[in-house]
């Protein structure tokens, strides 16, 4: 696509595209409340979710995460694709370093 930017952050192969890299980048939020299924949501906005609660907690266990997560995405509760889709997320941050998980609980790095 020329003249958009495809962001590396992805969950299931599911891509967002921005209008260039520092948007991208500069995204720090997430929008909440809405009528947007788990699927329809960027993974960007997912993990910035995480990294909320996790920043607000310093330290939860990793089951907890899907919960809290799912109410600032806008949902009332975490069904099984909402908890998988969340668990993803976690795992790519682990991944790319931003969150550690020790003895089943969450932190940023």
């Amino acid at each position: 696509m020329s003249g958009q930017y495809q962001n590396s952050l992805s969950i299931d192969g599911v891509y967002s595209f921005w209008l260039n890299e520092k948007s991208a980048n500069d995204f720090k939020g997430y929008r909440a409340p809405s009528n947007r299924s788990i699927a329809e949501i960027p993974a960007i906005e997912i993990v910035n979710a995480i990294k909320e609660v996790v920043s607000e907690e310093f330290s939860l266990p990793k089951d907890k995460i899907p919960t809290i997560a799912a109410r600032k995405l806008g949902f009332s509760s975490a069904g099984a694709k909402i908890s998988e889709t969340i668990n993803k997320a976690v795992d790519l941050l682990e991944t790319q370093k931003v969150v550690t998980v020790t003895n089943g609980s969450v932190s940023l790095v």
